[in-house]
């Protein structure tokens, strides 16, 4: 989840974009949201698996990822 909201932040204030509004952020939210490519959202998905054995592996501890 922490790897598509940061994906989402960067597209949002891409270029040092600010919002004067909250209805104006939720918009820009809603933009990023949908243009959001399915590959990198599959992505992220089959990489799930590796990632859950990973932090096994490491008893819980952190993780390259």
């Amino acid at each position: 989840m922490e790897n598509i909201w940061g994906i989402l932040v960067r597209n949002i204030y891409k270029n040092g974009r600010q919002f004067s509004s909250t209805a104006e952020l939720e918009q820009a939210i809603a933009e990023a949201w949908e243009h959001l490519h399915v590959n990198t959202l599959k992505s992220l998905i089959e990489s799930m698996t590796t990632r859950v054995f990973e932090v096994i592996r490491k008893n819980g501890g952190l993780i390259m990822y």
